[in-house]
């Protein structure tokens, strides 16, 4: 997406600890960093990122707030940092991230800047994951089953 007065930097996920990483372990805590920087005064800004499968299916995502309730003003020549904290519930497979800034720019509500699939990460097989389907674990902790009649 063009730029709209602000510039979205490249992502990054990182552990806990601090330490870049693009293999993940489901079930395990990360943060997704980046650096948005804003060459027109801009307002009412707002953050997001969103993890999408590899077929472009939107797995979920997360934005600092709805419109109305960004940042009231962002003078040009400022940085921030964006940061997600997030668990990884998602199955063993590859996926991809998009990263955005939205807000008011020239009277217009838009995305100051957006980039669609920046980056790639993959959560690693799980042995305790391998009956699981889809995208997400949805922590079924352990299916359970009773045969009520049995034939003969």
């Amino acid at each position: 997406y063009e730029s709209q007065g602000a510039r979205v930097g490249i992502p990054g996920i990182f552990t806990q600890e601090g330490r870049r990483v693009n293999n993940l372990r489901s079930g395990h805590h990360y943060r997704y960093i980046y650096e948005v920087e804003f060459y027109r005064d801009c307002f009412d800004v707002r953050f997001g990122m969103l993890i999408k499968a590899m077929n472009g299916t939107n797995i979920g995502g997360l934005g600092t707030a709805k419109t109305g309730g960004g940042i009231r003003h962002m003078r040009a020549g400022s940085v921030v940092q964006v940061s997600f904290d997030f668990n990884c519930i998602a199955l063993p497979g590859q996926y991809f991230t998009n990263v955005g800034c939205s807000g008011r720019s020239d009277g217009e509500d838009t995305f100051l800047h957006r980039i669609v699939d920046v980056a790639t990460f993959r959560v690693l097989p799980n042995e305790l994951l391998e009956a699981r389907t889809g995208y997400v674990d949805i922590a079924v902790a352990s299916p359970c089953f009773r045969i009520k009649r049995a034939s003969a």
